[in-house]
C-alpha cells in the first residue's frame, strides 16, 4: 500500500540567485524522516525545482513572454504540472488562492522529465484589464502521482510529491510600494496573555516585502508611574522580518507585550527597509 504525501513549497523572492539552496532536495529530508518512522519503508518521490521561483510581467508589450525552467534533480522520471492562480492575503498574511488559466497562457502545462533533465516553460500574460496597481498571482508546479517507472519496493512506502508556489506580479509602469504604520495599540488575548499589536498598511501600488526593522515605542506616565521607553529591533520583530505586504493591503503582525513597557498611553515610531 503507498500513501500519498504532497510536501508544498511556498517561494518568497531571494536577493540573488546565489541565495539558491545548493542541494534543494534538502528541504523536504525532515518529512520524509519524520513520515517514514511509521512505515515499514519509503519511496522517495522525484525531487524538481522551480526556476526562477519569482517574476514580474509587464501588462504590455515583449514584457508579457516570461520563461521558467523546471529542472529534474533526482535520478528517477518526473511528472509536474504547471498552473496559474490569483493571490490574495488576508490581514493575518494567510493566502487565497483561485483559478488563473485565463488570464496566463503556459506552454507545455504539462510536462514528463527523466533524470536530470530540464524543461523551458513558457508563460505569457493574456489578461485584458490594464491595471493601475500590481497584480498578485502565483505560479504553481506540482508532481503528479504518475508512475513513470516500474515500482520495485515491496511493502508499505510513502510517495512524497512536491508541489511549488512561486510568485508572480504584473507591474504597471510606476507602481510602488508606500508603507506606514498604522497602529502599534496592546491587546489580550483569547488566553487573557498582554500582546502588542502592529498594524501596517502598504496604500501603494506594489508589494513590499520587509527586510529589516525596529521600533521606538513609550508608554506615557500613568497615575503617578514613570514614563518608559523601549527599543524592539529585528530579534524582536522577526516574526514581521521577510513578511510580505501587498499593495493596497494591511497586514498585522503580534508580539508578547515588552516587560518594561509601562501601562500609559502608547506612542511608537517605525523604521524599516523594505523591498519591492
Amino acid at each position: 500500500m503507498a500513501k500519498i504525501v504532497v510536501a508544498e513549497i511556498v517561494m518568497a523572492r531571494l536577493r540573488s540567485m546565489a541565495d539558491w539552496p545548493a542541494h534543494p532536495p534538502l528541504l523536504f529530508m525532515a518529512t520524509i524522516k519524520l513520515t517514514s518512522l511509521f512505515l515499514l519503508t519509503a519511496s522517495y518521490a522525484p525531487a524538481f525545482v522551480l526556476i526562477p521561483i519569482t517574476m514580474d510581467f509587464d501588462p504590455a508589450g515583449r514584457g508579457t513572454h516570461r520563461t521558467f525552467r523546471v529542472e529534474n534533480e533526482s535520478d528517477t522520471p518526473v511528472a509536474v504540472q504547471i498552473s496559474m492562480v490569483t493571490r490574495k492575503m488576508d490581514i493575518d498574511g494567510k493566502e487565497t488562492l483561485e483559478n488563473a488559466d485565463e488570464d496566463f497562457a503556459v506552454y507545455p502545462p504539462q510536462i514528463a522529465l527523466g533524470p536530470k533533465q530540464n524543461q523551458s516553460i513558457r508563460v505569457a500574460w493574456t489578461g485584458k484589464v490594464k491595471p493601475a496597481a500590481e497584480l498578485n498571482y502565483r505560479i504553481v508546479a506540482e508532481q503528479l502521482p504518475v508512475a513513470l517507472v516500474k515500482e520495485q519496493t515491496q511493502g508499505a512506502k510513502i510517495n512524497l510529491l512536491l508541489r511549488y508556489l512561486g510568485t508572480v506580479y504584473i507591474v504597471p509602469k510606476g507602481a510602488k510600494p508606500d508603507v506606514v504604520l498604522e497602529s502599534a495599540a496592546p491587546d489580550i488575548d483569547a488566553a487573557g496573555r498582554k500582546n502588542l499589536v502592529v498594524l501596517l498598511h502598504n496604500r501603494g501600488t506594489a508589494h513590499a516585502v520587509i527586510l529589516t526593522a525596529k521600533m521606538k515605542l513609550t508608554a506615557a506616565a500613568k497615575e503617578g508611574g514613570p514614563e518608559t521607553k523601549i527599543e524592539l529591533g529585528p530579534e524582536d520583530l522577526k516574526g514581521m522580518i521577510g513578511e510580505n505586504v501587498l499593495g493596497g493591503s494591511k497586514r498585522r503582525f503580534i508580539f508578547p507585550w515588552p516587560e518594561s513597557l509601562g501601562e500609559g498611553p502608547l506612542e511608537a515610531q517605525f523604521e524599516f527597509i523594505a523591498q519591492r
